[in-house]
């Protein structure tokens, strides 16, 4: 899976979004990164193959100015560096970030006519190269990536009238899809977009930032909060510095299963078997297979983000281990390293 973080506040965002990818993207991105923040009416944008540190050291990311953004680590998907997020529309008012997949609503028919239909339209894609299976794919057979059709789709609606958070809504309940997804517009410079149907978001709200996470082990150590939050499934939200607005899908295409108590805590006590019995340090994705058996049928599970706040439980107790292992980066770019996270029981 992928990561994704967010940060709007009184400070330069990019060195605090970078900072907050290094503490999360080694469970599941590091492969392809990008990052987009607002300032003074216009969108910067900066991406690359690679892992955050490949970001820093190749682009201009950490000077990218504003106090508002949005950064992505994607996992190992395939694609060249043109298949990282964030992807922008074609007139850069407008950029998107997103982790998960088609998942259970996976139509590869509907994505193709989708993706058709904008190109028809005079969008241009930039991530358009050799098809990957599952992806969508042009007029000409070129395959583009899926998160780029849900950028331009957005986008088309919201130059229709749609305002920018309600853009992004009515793209997530047409082309539904198990994901998470962060946006910034230029027309509103104080606020994140976001839309979620059942992929991991974790707000931390201080006095004077906001904070988002795919995790929120992400977050700093060193801040006050007031609170730290779940996004809600089947929603979408404009979040601000001070809070954030949130409303539901009235008819969400599946209803999404709650982490409840007893669900956390079965959850809870299945991974930490499972790394007690673990002869070896495992990944985080290895672990949501294991709590999926604790929905039923016919809802969108919430596995991820239950893995993920069961470890914050573990690290906040002082008995989740972390080891680091650099691995090879994406086949698209030969010698390039990205580190993982295995996580084990102290105990």
């Amino acid at each position: 899976m992928c990561n994704i973080s967010g940060y709007i506040g009184d400070r330069q965002a990019a060195p605090i979004l970078i900072e907050l990818m290094k503490r999360q993207s080694g469970y599941g991105g590091g492969y392809y990164t990008g990052l987009a923040t607002i300032h003074e009416g216009k969108i910067y944008y900066a991406k690359v193959i690679g892992d955050v540190d490949r970001l820093v050291a190749e682009t201009n990311a950490m000077e990218l100015p504003g106090t508002i953004g949005i950064l992505h680590s994607r996992s190992n998907s395939g694609g060249d560096w043109k298949w990282s997020h964030p992807f922008v529309s074609n007139d850069e008012s407008f950029a998107y970030v997103a982790n998960g997949s088609a998942g259970s609503f996976r139509d590869v028919e509907r994505r193709d006519v989708m993706t058709q239909m904008l190109e028809k339209k005079g969008v241009k894609f930039t991530s358009a190269g050799p098809a990957i299976e599952h992806y969508p794919r042009l007029s000409d057979g070129q395959g583009v990536h899926v998160s780029e059709t849900m950028c331009h789709l957005a986008d088309y609606y919201i130059k229709e009238g749609c305002t920018p958070v309600e853009g992004l809504r009515k793209a997530f309940l047409t082309d539904p899809a198990e994901i998470v997804a962060l946006a910034l517009h230029v027309s509103c410079p104080d606020r994140i977009l976001a839309a979620r149907h059942n992929q991991p978001m974790m707000l931390g709200r201080t006095a004077t930032e906001m904070f988002l996470g795919t995790t929120a082990l992400s977050f700093p150590d060193d801040r006050e909060y007031i609170s730290i939050d779940m996004l809600p499934p089947a929603c979408s939200a404009e979040i601000f510095r001070d809070g954030w607005k949130v409303k539901s899908f009235e008819a969400p295409p599946k209803p999404v299963a709650p982490i409840n108590g007893s669900v956390f805590g079965r959850g809870y006590n299945i991974i930490v078997d499972a790394l007690k019995n673990s002869p070896e340090p495992v990944t985080m994705p290895s672990l949501c297979p294991l709590v999926k058996p604790l929905w039923g049928e016919g809802q969108l599970n919430q596995g991820s983000m239950l893995v993920y706040e069961v470890l914050r439980g573990l690290n906040a107790e002082g008995r989740l281990g972390v080891e680091y292992r650099t691995e090879p980066g994406p086949a698209a770019a030969p010698g390039v390293t990205t580190t993982k996270f295995y996580v084990y029981l102290k105990d």
